[in-house]
């Protein structure tokens, strides 16, 4: 399990990789002193929901991958902060639909993977925030 402390005193951290373990939840403020995070991977846990505060404090973020969980819900707030983010890993899900603002601080993004989903309504334009995005 995760607690708010886990990444307290690494702010140098640029890497997390915790794919394919049995994660069920993350607390909102793991990522809080996590400054230089770049690349965050959590494939194949048990996550169910994300939390909207989240990613507020990684700027920095180039790389996000949540493929392969349970996931439902995208926050729409969730991704407000990361304008370097260029890449989103979002596939074999449960999301049935992604929030309209979702992607409208992410003018970087490149690529964003949602196949495997559970979509149910695909409104495109999420997408006119994103004039760079070279894969979908």
């Amino acid at each position: 399990m995760l607690s708010n402390d886990t990444f307290v005193n690494m702010t140098k951290v640029r890497n997390i990789c915790l794919a394919q373990n049995s994660i069920e939840k993350i607390p909102e403020d793991l990522l809080n002193n996590t400054f230089r995070l770049k690349h965050l991977d959590l494939t194949s846990n048990m996550l169910k929901q994300i939390p909207e505060e989240l990613l507020k404090n990684v700027a920095q973020l180039e790389t996000l991958h949540l493929a392969q969980n349970s996931i439902e819900k995208i926050p729409e707030d969730l991704l407000t902060n990361t304008l370097r983010l260029h890449h989103i890993d979002l596939t074999s899900n449960l999301i049935k639909q992604i929030p309209e603002e979702l992607l409208k601080k992410t003018a970087q993004l490149e690529t964003l993977l949602i196949s495997h989903n559970c979509l149910t309504n695909f409104n495109g334009a999420f997408l006119s925030k994103t004039p760079k995005l070279k894969e979908l």
